[in-house]
C-alpha cells in the first residue's frame, strides 16, 4: 500500500468520509505545501475539543500529541487501555 492509499484509508474511517472524500483529501494533503501542513500540524495540536466516539478505537495514544485537550468523548469505542492519557494533562478523568 503506497502513502496515498494508507493516508486515505485512515480518513475513511472518520465518519461522514466515504472513499472517494478520504483519497481527495489525502491527495490534498500530500500536494500541500509545508507553510499548509504546519498550520494543520499546529491547529491539531491545539484541539481543545475532541468526539472520536464510535470509532471502534482500541487506543487514545494518537491523540496524545493534543496537548490542549479539555474534553475528549471516546465513548462507545473498544478501548483496552487509557495508554497516552497521561500527556493530556487538561483533561479532568
Amino acid at each position: 500500500m503506497n502513502a496515498l492509499e494508507e493516508l486515505a484509508e485512515s480518513f475513511s474511517r472518520l465518519p461522514g468520509i466515504g472513499k472517494k472524500s478520504a483519497t481527495r483529501i489525502a491527495t490534498h494533503l500530500l500536494k500541500a505545501d509545508s507553510i499548509f501542513l504546519q498550520r494543520f500540524a499546529h491547529q491539531l495540536t491545539t484541539l481543545q475539543e475532541l468526539d472520536v466516539s464510535y470509532n471502534s478505537l482500541t487506543s487514545i495514544a494518537p491523540i496524545a500529541t493534543c496537548t490542549k485537550l479539555k474534553r475528549l468523548n471516546a465513548s462507545h469505542n473498544e478501548l483496552v487501555n487509557l495508554d497516552g492519557a497521561d500527556n493530556l494533562p487538561a483533561i479532568n478523568y
